[in-house]
C-alpha cells in the first residue's frame, strides 16, 4: 500500500518531470528567427574537413561535432572550443606537434567572444552586431556589406594578397576607392581579427 505523503510525492515528481518535458519541446518549436543561421569552414584533423551550418550563440567545439568530430591525432589544446563562431570564420584542427597554419591562426584560436556569431547576408536587421573580418572574408562576404559592390571587393582581396593582413579596418584607407567616409561608414560592419 502507497502512503498518501508517497503518492503526492510521486505525483508532485511526475508533474515537475512532465512540465520539464513540455518545456523542452515547446524550446525546440520556437522559431529560429531570432537565431541567425549561417556557415563556418571546419578543416584539419576532423572527420570530415566540410562547410557546416551554425546558428548564433554556438561554440567552436559544436562546429567540430557537426563535421564528424576531431581525428585521434587532433591536438585540441590549441584551440579554444568554448569561443563562439562566427559566420564564415574557418576553424583549423591541428595534429598534435603541428601548429595551426598562420592563415587560420586568428579564426581557430579566436577566443574574442564579443565578435558576433551573425551573418549580414541572413539577418540584416542585427547587421550592427554582425562583423565581417577583413582578413578571412571572400568577395562573397565583403559584398554582402552595404556600399561594397564587386569592384570594391575585389580590390580588398587584391591589397591584402599584395600587403598581408589588414591591422585595423582603417588600413581600408589604403585601398583605392575607400576615403574616410565611406571607411567611417563601414566601422559598424567590419572588423579585423
Amino acid at each position: 500500500m502507497i502512503s498518501s505523503s508517497s503518492a503526492q510525492a510521486y505525483s508532485a515528481l511526475s508533474s515537475s518531470t512532465n512540465s520539464a518535458e513540455v518545456q523542452r519541446k515547446n524550446e525546440k518549436k520556437q522559431p529560429v528567427q531570432d537565431r541567425l543561421v549561417f556557415f563556418v569552414d571546419v578543416k584539419g584533423a576532423v572527420l570530415h574537413s566540410q562547410v557546416v551550418r551554425m546558428t548564433s550563440g554556438e561554440i567552436i567545439q559544436s562546429a567540430i561535432n557537426r563535421a564528424g568530430g576531431a581525428n585521434a591525432d587532433a591536438d585540441l589544446n590549441q584551440l579554444n572550443l568554448a569561443a563562439a563562431v562566427v559566420a564564415g570564420q574557418v576553424i583549423y584542427v591541428p595534429k598534435k606537434g603541428e601548429e595551426i597554419p598562420e592563415q587560420f591562426a586568428a579564426s581557430s584560436v579566436n577566443s574574442n567572444a564579443s565578435a558576433s556569431a551573425g551573418s549580414l547576408e541572413v539577418n540584416a536587421r542585427n547587421s550592427s552586431d554582425a562583423k565581417i573580418d577583413l582578413n578571412q572574408a571572400d568577395a562573397g562576404r565583403l559584398q554582402a556589406i552595404s556600399g561594397i559592390g564587386e569592384k570594391k571587393a575585389d580590390d580588398i582581396i587584391k591589397y591584402r594578397d599584395e600587403h598581408g593582413r589588414f591591422k585595423t579596418v582603417e588600413d581600408l584607407k589604403n585601398v583605392a576607392g575607400f576615403g574616410d567616409k565611406t571607411v567611417e561608414k563601414l566601422k559598424d560592419y567590419v572588423t579585423v581579427q
